[in-house]
């Protein structure tokens, strides 16, 4: 993973308080539960990616009044700044077996919310580098809602996050482990 491309500081100027989620906008996503769970919250939603489940969730979004963005398909350098925009990043999944997304938005610093499922509770260490709530609309809201409510939580979080993705799969520390594992099979 690019730890000098998905960097904390940027140029980018805060909006309001905005989600951000990057992924395929399909049914194991958890997605129609994370537009529900903005209700009530004084946040935008933004979408990014591209599915079968676009025409529903943006009906769902127009039918409850939702402030939500569907910004379809960004080129993988155009998301290190969407991250840094964001107030929080969020991976509501059922499971992921290599959550790329999650990885790049710590990597770039920023507070992230992630179900408490396979794949996404082993990378976020609960409380230290991110959250991890259920899957269900009322799960998420509250933890939407309280770190939309903490910027001193979302900076802890953040910065913890992005120490953990340098040590973890920054590219020097890949090709450490990959030296390691070359070694040992050369003998």
């Amino acid at each position: 993973m690019d730890t000098d491309l998905f960097t904390p500081g940027g140029p980018e100027p805060k909006r309001g308080d905005v989600v951000l989620y990057v992924g395929r906008l399909h049914v194991e996503k958890n997605l129609e539960p994370l537009l529900l769970a903005m209700e009530g919250l004084k946040a935008e939603l933004w979408l990014v990616g591209e599915g079968p489940l676009r025409p529903a969730l943006e009906a769902l979004a127009q039918e409850r009044g939702l402030a939500a963005r569907f910004l379809g398909r960004v080129a993988n350098q155009e998301l290190p700044a969407l991250m840094r925009q964001a107030t929080v990043c969020v991976l509501p999944s059922k499971g992921e077996h290599h959550p790329k997304a999650l990885i790049e938005a710590m990597a770039a610093g920023a507070a992230v919310l992630g179900s408490d499922a396979p794949g996404i509770r082993e990378i976020i260490a609960p409380e230290v580098s991110g959250l991890l709530s259920g899957l269900e609309a009322a799960d998420i809201h509250q933890a939407l809602g309280r770190l939309l409510g903490d910027e001193p939580l979302r900076a802890r979080l953040g910065q913890a996050a992005r120490e953990q993705m340098v040590a973890d799969y920054s590219f020097a520390r890949v090709l450490d482990l990959e030296l390691c594992m070359l070694s040992e099979l050369v003998g």
